[in-house]
């Protein structure tokens, strides 16, 4: 069966400890039906260069379990959105605990680029009662959407996807984030999406402090090399682009490499019961077997070099005719 709606004797119970902090639940925006409460938004003045002027928003959703979801959403104007969600048996707990991600960690500006950082709240470990720890974050540039979607569960590779915004037309080149380091897989386009993955830590803390730092990276990386010419990428980013290349490579020279030495075996004077006769028989089905274990399964491939980029410019408006 279906919850009953919220009463205006359950919403006066549920707001008292927002009240007394100053929050005031907003009943228009509210959704009784489904259990859900909105609370007025809070301005907040800029606070320096990093953090603008912002919006938050409370949101509480009461589940049938007797459990409740916390959602604290920050924005920028023209810019992308940001939560904070936890949940707990406690409100003015769950609102101790969202209060103790300060807004600066949650929304940052840098220059042009305005960086949203969602987290979850989780249990937390030794001192704290909870630990934040990242599920989405958005950058949002001149020109292009840039996200990285962060699994909770512990797994080593998170995805990030490139958008361009209505009107504009990208043309990146499949190294653009790989340049920064062995962690950036290479850009894949699908259509106007472009992705691909960042392979992450499994521990934390350091796993949720590599993601931002890697991110923001990321993004002031993408910033700078859109304002600049593909030429100027290249030019700055040679020898990072042929270590790319060799990254591409290495599947196949490792495969190669170890058909090259099967086939070896025969010219070698080898006991029949040596460990190295042993390895070269059992080699290929350990390398498929390694293959299917790593992080992000290796595409075997005969890399392109790196060569001088020909368009004029990474970003362009799209005609007309390509819009409709």
């Amino acid at each position: 069966m279906a919850a009953a709606p919220l009463t205006h004797h359950e919403i006066l119970a549920l707001v008292a400890p927002f009240t007394q902090r100053g929050r005031h639940v907003d009943l228009a925006a509210s959704d009784r039906p489904a259990r859900k409460l909105a609370f007025k938004p809070v301005l907040h003045p800029a606070a320096g260069d990093r953090t603008p002027a912002l919006r938050e928003v409370l949101h509480v959703e009461c589940r049938d379990s007797g459990l409740f979801r916390l959602i604290r959403v920050v924005s920028a104007e023209g810019g992308p959105e940001s939560s904070v969600v936890v949940d707990g048996e406690t409100l003015a707990e769950l609102l101790d605990d969202v209060e103790t991600v300060p807004l600066a960690r949650q929304y940052e500006t840098f220059g042009a680029v305005q960086v949203a950082r969602s987290f979850r709240l989780l249990p937390g470990r030794g001192a704290g009662r909870v630990r934040a720890v990242p599920i989405r974050m958005h950058a949002r540039l001149p020109g292009l959407d840039f996200t990285l979607e962060v699994s909770k569960a512990p797994v080593r590779t998170a995805e990030y996807q490139l958008l361009p915004h209505e009107g504009a037309k990208l043309e990146l080149g499949e190294d653009l984030l790989a340049v920064l380091g062995w962690s950036w897989g290479l850009i894949r386009p699908r259509g106007e999406l472009m992705r691909g993955t960042l392979l992450l830590r499994r521990r934390e803390p350091r796993r949720t402090e590599t993601v931002i730092a890697s991110f923001d990276a990321a993004a002031r990386h993408l910033d700078e090399v859109l304002r600049q010419t593909p030429a100027r990428f290249h030019e700055r980013f040679t020898r990072q682009r042929w270590i790319v290349t060799f990254r591409r490579a290495l599947p196949i020279l490792v495969c190669v490499g170890v058909v090259a030495a099967t086939l070896g075996v025969r010219f070698l004077d080898l006991a029949a019961d040596s460990f190295g006769l042993l390895m070269a028989f059992h080699a290929p089905p350990l390398l498929f077997a390694v293959y299917f274990m790593l992080p992000e399964i290796p595409r075997i491939e005969i890399p392109p070099m790196p060569r001088m980029p020909t368009a004029a410019a990474w970003l362009t408006r799209a005609t007309s005719t390509e819009t409709a």
